[in-house]
């Protein structure tokens, strides 16, 4: 059974009939707003290869050997394999003093320690807990302050067994270098992973494994590539081997978020327990958070090629850390701006040391972008929508509270920057037609917005505002040309000092300012003030355009000039 929670109650859903009769119209209206959920990632698993240079030479190195006899004993005797695994690499560390820049003795030594995991993976040891005595050696591992971090917590996947695929996977994103790239799999579900700013229970994340020898004393040390790029060993500085995205892939591929898509535009209320705001890596208040928010009938997930390209992407990989706003999108776009705001308060809370931050906004994604860098100017939006100030509009103290949090709001002063891509600040046509107004009836509010809605046409009727709709308009509603909440939001300024910029699509036709990406004209997306306005032959998703995601590294680079004086 899902909990409630204050942001959002859950009612009743829409009956069997009514949903089965409007299926066709609301696949129609979803995939006009945004993108398909087709299955965006894979993993298999396979066996690691390894190329020995005796088929060249003829002569095999002291590390191949050992190699060699890891693999013949890994089944039967796992812990000779162990002490097999750990001669060949400390052998070919032996060589890498002997001459650094040896490419094939780094291949052996990232594969050898690879091969260890393996074997602990395959005879279930446990050599975290305790010193584990192999032949030859005793292994151990550096102990950790890292939060969450304790290596017998996790299950140790070597990436060179690992295949990715999918739709947003086409190629690893990685560094060579030294070390044994893994994907840690935490065991145990986490039930404050909420309170930790993460996107699961099941937490998955990439690390590197690097060991040292001291006689015949191994320790492991388990680094993070994000956080460092080089590692010493044997007296000399390697690049740290990372893998970026893996470990992303094996959570898409469990998890598959991207089916909640339409079921949280139509009930958003069953999915309360999908609003997060979390973060892919450990803090770091030394690095600039981007935050990414999807639109309509989307999840994070829609952002993974463009977060494939900025992994790739070393320097800014180096520099900013990345989070993302998960929300049911059936909410009208106001109320979610709210629970963002909520949002990023537990976030200055829970990390009172962070970085001003940059916000890219997909879509409608980009409204509650755009409503972080907009003061409400008090009372302003209040009155437009009914010609009365808070204290002399008949509302009961439940309603007045709720809307003060959707009306009545200052810029967030974290934000250092946005980037408002495909999004519709004067609405879009779409939600306005047919298929729009036949959409918006199946999408179903929570009981204490459905409420508030009464009783806010009730009130407008009496005051003669700005609100004009019988009922509390949700997120189609709110994206519609003349919704008052847009016609208000329109008339407040984007707050000053706060610079923004503009990627939009329209479908390679070249015909701006008359163009669109089919979901959204021009004249929607376009604001007067942006530092830079691109047009790419995209359609709607610009976001995932090639020359989209170029032009927010551009962006990103950029910034970071600026943010360092």
């Amino acid at each position: 059974m899902r909990t409630q929670t204050a942001e959002a109650q859950q009612i009743a859903p829409s009956t069997p009939k009514r949903r089965s009769a409007s299926l066709l119209l609301t696949v129609i209206i979803v995939f006009a707003f945004s993108g398909c959920s087709a299955p965006l990632a894979q993993v298999r698993q396979k066996p690691a290869t390894y190329q020995s240079s005796a088929a060249q030479t003829g002569v095999s190195s002291a590390a191949e050997l050992r190699i060699a006899k890891g693999r013949k004993l890994a089944k039967r005797e796992p812990l000779a394999a162990i002490g097999s695994y750990l001669g060949a690499a400390d052998a070919a560390l032996a060589q890498l003093r002997r001459q650094p820049r040896d490419v094939k003795a780094l291949r052996d030594y990232d594969f050898a320690l690879s091969r260890v995991f393996s074997v602990i993976r395959d005879a279930k040891l446990k050599p975290w807990s305790e010193p584990l005595e192999v032949p030859g050696y005793t292994l151990t591992h550096q102990r950790d302050a890292r939060k969450l971090w304790n290596p017998a917590d996790y299950d140790l996947l070597p990436i060179d067994e690992l295949v990715v695929g999918g739709t947003d996977f086409h190629r690893p994103v990685r560094r060579p270098g030294i070390g044994a790239p893994l994907v840690a799999v935490h065991r145990a579900a986490l039930k404050d992973f909420r309170q930790e700013f993460l996107p699961s229970q099941h937490v998955c994340y990439g690390v590197t494994a690097v060991a040292t020898f001291a006689g015949n004393r191994c320790t492991i040390s388990f680094q993070d590539p994000l956080a460092k790029a080089t590692a010493t060993v044997a007296g000399r500085t390697y690049p740290l081997a990372g893998d970026f995205n893996t470990a992303l892939a094996m959570m898409l591929a469990r998890d598959r978020p991207e089916k909640l898509g339409l079921t949280r535009l139509l009930h958003p209320a069953e999915h309360d327990d999908t609003l997060l705001l979390y973060r892919l890596q450990p803090f770091d208040p030394k690095r600039i958070p981007v935050l990414f928010v999807h639109g309509l009938q989307d999840t994070p997930v829609s952002w993974v090629p463009m977060l494939n390209a900025l992994l790739a992407d070393e320097k800014i990989r180096d520099r900013y850390q990345f989070w993302f706003f998960s929300y049911p999108s059936g909410y009208p776009f106001p109320y979610s701006a709210a629970l963002l705001r909520r949002q990023l308060d537990a976030m200055a809370k829970h990390f009172p040391q962070r970085r001003d931050m940059v916000v890219i906004g997909h879509s409608m994604g980009g409204l509650l972008t755009r409503l972080m860098l907009t003061d409400s100017g008090d009372d302003a939006m209040w009155r437009y929508l009914f010609n009365e100030p808070p204290s002399k509009t008949p509302f009961s103290a439940a309603d007045k509270e709720l809307l003060s949090s959707l009306l009545i709001f200052k810029h967030r002063p974290e934000i250092d920057r946005a980037i408002f891509i495909s999004t519709p600040h004067r609405g879009s046509d779409l939600a306005m037609n047919w298929i729009g107004k036949i959409a918006t009836r199946l999408v179903r509010l929570p009981q204490n917005l459905v409420k508030a809605g009464e009783d806010m046409a009730a009130v407008a009727a009496q005051t003669h505002g700005g609100f004009h709709l019988r009922r509390m308009p949700n997120s189609i509603d709110t994206l519609s040309p003349k919704s008052g909440f847009v016609v208000a939001m329109n008339q407040r300024p984007l707050a000053r000092g706060i610079p923004y910029h503009q990627i939009a699509g329209d479908r390679g036709r070249g015909d701006s300012p008359r163009s669109s990406d089919g979901v959204v004209a021009y004249w929607s997306s376009h604001l007067e003030g942006a530092q830079s306005a691109r047009i790419v032959p995209s359609g709607h998703s610009a976001h995932q355009h090639e020359e989209g995601v170029e032009e927010v590294k551009r962006i990103l680079t950029e910034h970071l000039r600026t943010a360092a004086r």
